[in-house]
């Protein structure tokens, strides 16, 4: 056997991620867990400090008390096994545009500053649920750098949910149907 049939079958070790202190940023808990907890695991176990930021939970009547507090436990629970440290800020789910936009930035920012994170994983800001865009967008305003610190690295991930259910865009065979229907309209005198 050579020595480049030995390299070959040698185990490899994934390259470190190195993203230092990461804040990741989820409007909704398990947001964070479905769109980066794979990542949030393996920073954990490379040593790097995770914290999450979660920025909303459920209120009645919308929510009960009971499921809100089975939520965030179950949700405490996931952390603890990924490593991370946890902040909830308190907004209303499914209403932060019904929050001053100004109350969203100042919480982020203010955790931003204590945290002092090198890498801010962000909900990918081409989600169709409100929350989410609204959560990027602040997140966005507490990373900007003309402060003392701020992430060197803004990474989005992606939360597949029921929010993009029914979005045309999503389906290539819809939307090329769509483009073929209208371009044989526009054809026709």
């Amino acid at each position: 056997m050579n020595t480049r049939d030995e390299a070959s079958k040698a185990p490899t070790q994934p390259i470190p991620l190195s993203f230092g202190r990461t804040l990741v940023i989820a409007p909704h808990p398990d947001d964070e867990v479905l769109g980066a907890g794979g990542t949030i695991a393996r920073l954990a176990a490379e040593g790097e400090r995770v914290f999450v930021a979660i920025v909303t939970e459920g209120r009645s009547p919308a929510f009960s008390a009971e499921s809100v507090a089975k939520v965030r436990s179950e949700a405490n629970q996931a952390h603890a096994l990924l490593g991370e440290e946890t902040f909830w800020l308190g907004f209303e789910a499914a209403g932060l545009d019904l929050a001053g936009h100004s109350a969203v930035n100042s919480s982020l920012s203010g955790l931003a500053r204590s945290l002092s994170p090198e890498t801010s994983l962000l909900p990918f800001p081409g989600d169709i649920h409100r929350d989410h865009q609204l959560t990027f967008l602040s997140a966005l305003v507490a990373s900007r750098p003309h402060q003392e610190s701020f992430p060197l690295r803004i990474l989005a991930y992606e939360t597949l949910s029921e929010t993009n259910w029914n979005a045309p865009y999503l389906n290539a065979r819809l939307h090329t149907e769509h483009l073929r229907r209208h371009f044989a309209s526009s054809r026709q005198p």
